[in-house]
């Protein structure tokens, strides 16, 4: 039988299960808040394209306060947000608009130089 991943609809959270290919459309209840779940297929590993995050990216670097979270899903509704205050972006389009946004910048990942060649 091959694993699934469903999400809760309402807290985010994503579970992996292993069920009958009939059963896979018939979703769980999420066991952290009870909510309705949907199939995750970026969870599954489903080719959706390169620019696509393969799950969910939380960044606790861009967290905002708990009192803060009404007013950050007013601003961006397009933006995940946990209740502890954690940011989530789905692609790299969603998460540097964001950036842009909120006038955070961000930085080049380092490349290491590779070595000499030995034949």
């Amino acid at each position: 039988m091959p694993f699934y991943v469903y999400k809760c609809k309402i807290c985010g959270v994503s579970m992996e299960e292993m069920r009958c290919m009939q059963d896979c459309d018939n979703t769980p209840k999420c066991k952290h808040c009870g909510g309705e779940t949907g199939r995750d297929y970026r969870g599954e590993h489903v080719n959706l394209g390169n620019r696509e995050y393969g799950e969910t990216k939380w960044s606790q670097a861009l967290a905002v306060s708990p009192s803060q979270i009404a007013e950050h899903r007013s601003m961006f509704p397009d933006i995940r947000v946990r209740e502890d205050g954690c940011i989530g972006f789905d692609n790299y389009q969603q998460h540097d608009r964001y950036l842009d946004k909120v006038g955070a910048t961000k930085h080049p990942q380092r490349v290491k130089r590779k070595g000499k060649r030995i034949a």
